[in-house]
């Protein structure tokens, strides 16, 4: 990456925020360009951006409305900036509505700072970011949803096939 990637943070917690901003200065292939409380003057600036943000960095309980309310809101307005949720809730509700919703990462606000920026760095590089407590919450997910295993079956390979 020959220039910074362009950071938005969306967080209402002004101490995070300075925090954040701490960890990135020393960054050289990111800068956190922009920083803001609320979600609807993040939107704002995405609406009327002609130099949108490559990452957004995306609270879920901001005040007025939610990071979950502007995800979509922000995938309409600029489809191709990546988005990690950094937040504090756990639920699984929460992370699966964002990863549907076409979150490319979720981060707990528990992380270091060098989890978070090794999460912006696998997003911007096209892959995905996930806390190991929600990637493990997504796989027992996925596993208790997922039909039972052959020797569980009272199918025969026939039956199954058919």
């Amino acid at each position: 990456m020959n220039q910074k990637a362009k950071i938005m943070l969306v967080e209402d917690n002004r101490a995070y925020r300075l925090g954040i901003a701490s960890a990135m200065e020393d960054q050289p292939e990111m800068e956190l360009s922009s920083q803001f409380g609320t979600a609807e003057v993040a939107l704002r600036e995405l609406q009327d951006s002609d130099s949108p943000p490559d990452l957004i960095l995306l609270d879920l309980n901001l005040p007025g409305m939610s990071g979950l309310e502007a995800l979509p809101i922000i995938r309409e307005y600029q489809p191709k900036i990546k988005i990690i949720i950094l937040t504090q809730s756990d639920r699984q509700k929460d992370i699966l509505t964002c990863i549907i919703a076409g979150a490319n990462g979720y981060l707990l606000k528990s992380a270091g700072t060098t989890q978070i920026r090794d999460g912006i760095q696998n997003v911007l590089n096209g892959g995905a970011s996930l806390d190991p407590i929600v990637a493990k919450l997504i796989i027992e997910t996925v596993q208790s949803k997922s039909p039972k295993s052959q020797e569980n079956n009272p199918l025969s390979e026939r039956e199954i096939e058919v």
